[in-house]
């Protein structure tokens, strides 16, 4: 029987604080790349089209990252790693692909209603 321990929790936590982080500064690219001034370049919605795309690769790739920065060498660093694929499947198979078809929808409506975006 496993036993969840306070430093699990707070391990498992602390992965989905820092993945969190790393995903709403995704929703904020194009603000970003406005400060350092290569938003010519940067196109959010591009990114996003290209995460709904290619889900499993997006998934692959972030954990990969998360194997690089804590291998799982020890109970704590797997159990952040945890923590951190917990958000990336939520923010891949769910957020992100609901996110589009708001901005779809949206977009539609607005062209029905030939309102100004």
């Amino acid at each position: 029987m496993a036993v969840v321990t306070p430093t699990a929790t707070s391990q498992f936590l602390a992965g989905i604080g820092l993945w969190s982080v790393g995903w709403s500064a995704a929703y904020k690219l194009q603000t970003i790349a406005k400060l350092c001034r290569c938003d010519r370049w940067v196109n959010q919605e591009k990114v996003f089209a290209w995460i709904r795309g290619n889900k499993v690769i997006t998934l692959i790739s972030t954990e990969i990252a998360n194997l690089i920065m804590h291998p799982p060498d020890n109970p704590s660093s797997t159990t952040f790693m945890l923590g951190g694929t917990f958000v990336n499947l939520i923010m891949i198979f769910l957020v992100v692909p609901f996110t589009g078809s708001i901005g779809s929808i949206r977009s539609r409506i607005m062209r029905m209603f030939h309102l100004e975006h």
